[in-house]
């Protein structure tokens, strides 16, 4: 079911990853791996031709959201800057722009993920007083994921 009007949707994550920026880079650029290492992530599939990871590189994500409803997202990389940045058009249950930042640090790397989204779907905006507790709820999980998944001795897949 849809609703007439999207309703707009901004969050700003940031993680701090004790890990280099091309092993954090190297785990998000393996996709397809992503629901092994962060739990709200549902399914993950990587469409991409030649496996480099450059404009126009697609995936399908499936995200469980702690209110009870999947979201079913296609992302599309506009631009990259590996390993430092990469932006993204969002498109399915929610549509926008994503943007993922890395900046090294002494600790390892902060990562900074920006939504600007909007959606039509009458299930997501019904909820939309708690979308920031659901958001914060999925991207915390996913950082504590990539955290034991980049915790020394694992090995990252990847670009």
């Amino acid at each position: 079911m849809t609703l007439t009007a999207p309703r707009r949707y901004r969050f700003v994550s940031q993680w701090q990853i004790p890990a280099e920026t091309h092993r954090c880079w190297q785990a998000l650029c393996a996709v397809d791996g992503w629901s092994a290492w962060w739990p709200g992530v549902r399914t993950a599939q990587l469409f991409a031709a030649t496996g480099a990871i450059a404009p126009g590189t697609r995936a399908r994500v499936v995200v469980g959201s702690p209110l009870g409803f999947r979201l079913d997202l296609l992302l599309t990389l506009t631009s990259v800057s590996a390993p430092h940045a990469a932006q993204l058009a969002v498109s399915g249950d929610l549509s926008g722009t994503g943007t993922w930042r890395a900046v090294p640090e002494a600790a390892g790397t902060q990562m900074t993920f920006e939504w600007a989204v909007s959606s039509r779907r009458f299930a997501v905006n019904a909820c939309s007083p708690l979308a920031g507790w659901a958001h914060r709820h999925v991207m915390a999980a996913g950082e504590r994921g990539l955290e034991a998944r980049l915790s020394p001795g694992t090995r990252s897949g990847g670009c």
